[in-house]
């Protein structure tokens, strides 16, 4: 008998930290196609980031954005390690992410 291999996908998840990772990031959307991170938008991926956003929404309500922010709200709040996890989950860029939340804030 033979064996046969069987091709495997792997997936490689990061946060870029340097403007050189960010680079390698938008180099890597621009070879993958838009739609593929599009459909991996589920409505449990929205449900997930309007969480995010109404935490946001009621911080800002209350407390408006600053121009020097003595400290980020979104680390404070918890919701850039939220926003890496659903990124990770989904497998969709943080900045995509990132991008919905503020999309659907309202303060």
């Amino acid at each position: 008998m033979q064996a046969t291999k069987q091709a495997t996908a792997t997936t490689v998840n990061y946060v870029p930290n340097s403007q050189k990772e960010w680079k390698q990031l938008l180099a890597y959307i621009d070879t993958v196609s838009a739609n593929t991170f599009t459909q991996r938008k589920t409505t449990a991926y929205f449900a997930e980031t309007n969480v995010c956003s109404e935490i946001l929404s009621k911080h800002f309500k209350v407390n408006p954005p600053q121009r020097i922010v003595k400290v980020c709200p979104w680390k404070q709040l918890g919701v850039s390690a939220t926003i890496q996890t659903i990124a990770r989950k989904y497998s969709i860029p943080v900045y995509m992410v990132t991008s919905d939340v503020h999309s659907a804030l309202s303060y």
